[in-house]
């Protein structure tokens, strides 16, 4: 086999995230998808941390993944979730996205990953309408792939702060009644997608999965 030590390895080169990251300029990291860990294998590469970004909604090749990666040998396998995702998936177990990423994050535990739980992830809060978010910066996402060490001490990592934005009359009114429709109808809260498009056509971000 064929050793070479690089510092980082990111799995997830057609993820949406990590293009908007700019991961792929940085040095010391190398980028692939999911269909090339078996060749990294293959060729005995040694990473010093595996970040996890890569999804399918097959639970099965998910799986695969995290079994594939745990067959390295490296300081820290870490898998990325969207603190929205699990957040949603606890709410209603209808909507597939957080339901299979939720299962994924009990997958990695039990496979010895660490958990990076990360917000919506913006420059700017600025642009946002008003409402309450968790949020995350970009930088804030390379600083921790860059220098990783301190998962070592837990499980999962919140890289997320909580943010409150003013809202004017009729938001405030409308995401009052949002927030009481989805906790009210629980498991059944897929009702309210029809709900969710609009929202993400005009363009506000608080609206669920």
């Amino acid at each position: 086999a064929i050793y070479r030590i690089m510092k980082t390895l990111i799995i997830g080169k057609n993820s949406r995230l990590v293009n908007q990251l700019g991961i792929n300029k940085k040095k010391n990291i190398k980028l692939i998808s999911h269909s090339d860990i078996q060749n990294e294998l293959n060729f005995g590469v040694v990473y010093k941390n595996i970040f996890l970004f890569s999804f399918s909604y097959k639970m099965q090749e998910n799986i695969s993944m995290i079994e594939k990666i745990k067959l390295f040998s490296v300081e820290s396998q870490i898998y990325i979730i969207s603190s929205t995702s699990v957040f949603s998936h606890r709410i209603s177990p209808f909507y597939k996205y957080p339901r299979i990423k939720s299962k994924m994050e009990s997958c990695a535990i039990s496979h010895g990953l660490h958990i990076l739980r990360i917000g919506y992830v913006v420059n700017d809060e600025r642009p946002l309408n008003g409402g309450e978010y968790l949020i995350t910066h970009p930088d804030d996402i390379c600083n921790f792939i860059d220098s990783p060490l301190k998962v070592n001490k837990s499980n999962t990592v919140d890289l997320f702060k909580y943010i409150s934005l003013p809202m004017n009359s009729f938001y405030k009114i409308f995401y009052s009644f949002y927030l009481s429709a989805l906790f009210y109808l629980g498991e059944y809260a897929f009702v309210l997608r029809p709900v969710d498009l609009i929202l993400k056509v005009a363009g506000v971000k608080w609206y669920g999965y």
